[in-house]
């Protein structure tokens, strides 16, 4: 190997992980520590919460979730 492809394997590498460690921000996206979203069950087209509920939705269908990831509005609304 070169030096120039042993520096881009690595540079690859680094935003490979960094881009991990955003996606794993995004995926807990304000739930409270320990909670996770159900099986089946996915954000909406905001990861943001506003008044202590988020979109969420679930095949193609759209409701809200908590902070401790309950369905508060079933996922029902098709848009």
């Amino acid at each position: 190997m070169t030096k120039d492809s042993v520096i881009k394997q690595l540079l690859t590498t680094l935003i490979l992980a960094f881009s991990l460690s955003l996606s794993n921000y995004v995926i807990a996206c304000g739930l409270l520590p320990g909670y996770k979203l159900s099986k089946g069950v996915s954000w909406g087209e905001l990861c943001d919460f506003n008044e202590g509920l988020a979109s969420a939705q679930k095949d193609g269908k759209y409701g809200f979730i908590d902070k401790q990831a309950n369905i508060i509005v079933p996922c029902s609304i098709q848009l």
